[in-house]
């Protein structure tokens, strides 16, 4: 990564097949239709030449919508998430016997990017995909349907650390992926709650549906730790008798826990003795109706009521490969299914922010971080290492129509 990086386009795409080089300028519009577009319509001879050209944030931008590229075309699909794996991979290879080594995600950039990102960090996912069933049901974040890769735990605590040392509070442990799958087992997620703990010392909580081979995790945040964690538990359909067999909840049924959670000591009554979460998520169908993401158009026509709305405020997002800027927007549409602008972030820039009024607020989000926790609808703080300005954006479009400071 060139850390003083323009705006403009890359000069090397011009020497590129007119196929590949469109497809890469069309990643950088950051939307799914842009991106099957891209993908799509490459030739196989092409589409090699693609991947290898592909710069690591280009390929994080194909992962984090890789759910919508395997719905079109899964060979495609299979080959990107193949080389992220094995760049990741490689990686791990080549720092195993470094016990201070960083997470990948992180590792291209310079220090004082490295600090800079660090200290803003609002999410750190660990895992690529989720194992859970309502990954293909109701996730707003769309996360691909099984744990396809993880950050190994010695990195993960390494980079809680950095972190802790560049003055971030605490980031979240979730995003498109279930708290207890960050381990590769139960021994490692307890491991890695601890280590959190340890680091942050803050209270730990997170929503969970108990994906399956994770029971036997959940009933340990019961025994094995010596703090108490405060969990929800999401239960529907999909994961009732499944809990129950695992000796987890009492009702054999869905539709009994429905009847019994109109109680206000229901918990008491749902949950075994051995498991006290803090709260319980009841999923019944007329709660997953929100239009946002990959299956927005399923549910909006079983649901035409139903209104779609972002279901996170503006995060930095450091995932297994890199990391990623997703700016809460006002609105779900095709263009911005998860009702945010999600762009995964490049080189960040040290000149001052020159922002042009009709400009697409993705090719800043590029050298830019987005301030977390704006509230003001349709409103994107951007930061770079030389400062940071306000601009107001078109949802529809992603087009600036104000710059407010």
């Amino acid at each position: 990564m060139n850390s003083d990086s323009s705006f403009e386009s890359d000069p090397t795409i011009d020497c590129l097949s007119s196929g590949v080089s469109s497809a890469l300028e069309l990643i950088s519009c950051g939307d799914p239709d842009s991106i099957l577009e891209a993908v799509g319509k490459l030739t196989e001879e092409d589409f090699n030449i693609f991947c290898d050209t592909l710069e690591s944030s280009d390929l994080n931008q194909l992962v984090y919508f890789l759910k919508y590229i395997e719905k079109h075309n899964k060979e495609k699909s299979r080959l990107i998430e193949e080389l992220a794996k094995k760049n990741h991979e490689t990686y791990i290879a080549e720092t195993s016997e470094d016990i201070e080594a960083l997470p990948y995600a992180i590792s291209k950039f310079s220090k004082d990017e490295q600090d800079f990102i660090l200290s803003r960090v609002t999410h750190n996912q660990i895992i690529v995909g989720c194992d859970s069933k309502c990954s293909n049901l109701w996730c707003g974040f769309d996360a691909v349907f099984g744990v396809r890769d993880r950050v190994p735990a010695n990195q993960a605590v390494n980079g809680w650390e950095a972190m802790k040392e560049s003055g971030n509070y605490a980031p979240e442990l979730w995003w498109a992926g279930d708290t207890l799958l960050i381990g590769k087992n139960r021994e490692e997620t307890i491991f890695l709650l601890t280590e959190y703990k340890r680091i942050f010392d803050i209270d730990i909580s997170f929503v969970t549906s108990i994906p399956p081979g994770t029971e036997e995790t959940f009933k340990a945040l019961f025994t094995d730790l010596s703090f108490p964690v405060f969990v929800d538990v999401s239960i529907g359909k999909h994961n009732a008798k499944r809990l129950h067999e695992a000796g987890i909840v009492n009702p054999d049924s869905f539709d009994e826990i429905l009847e019994i959670s109109s109680d206000f000591s229901s918990g008491k009554k749902i949950f075994c003795d051995s498991v006290r979460p803090f709260g319980i998520h009841i999923r019944s169908e007329s709660d997953s109706v929100r239009p946002v993401g990959i299956n927005r158009e399923k549910i909006k026509a079983k649901f035409p009521e139903a209104k779609g709305a972002p279901i996170a405020s503006s995060s930095l997002i450091m995932n297994p490969y890199g990391v990623v800027n997703y700016a809460s927007i006002s609105e779900v549409s095709d263009k911005y299914p998860q009702g945010a602008v999600v762009v995964a972030l490049d080189a960040i820039s040290r000149e001052p922010l020159q922002i042009k009024l009709g400009d697409s607020i993705e090719k800043y989000l590029k050298h830019c971080v987005v301030a977390p926790y704006i509230h003001r609808s349709d409103v994107i703080c951007l930061e770079n290492l030389s400062g940071k300005k306000s601009v107001k954006i078109n949802p529809n479009d992603g087009k600036i129509v104000d710059i407010l400071d």
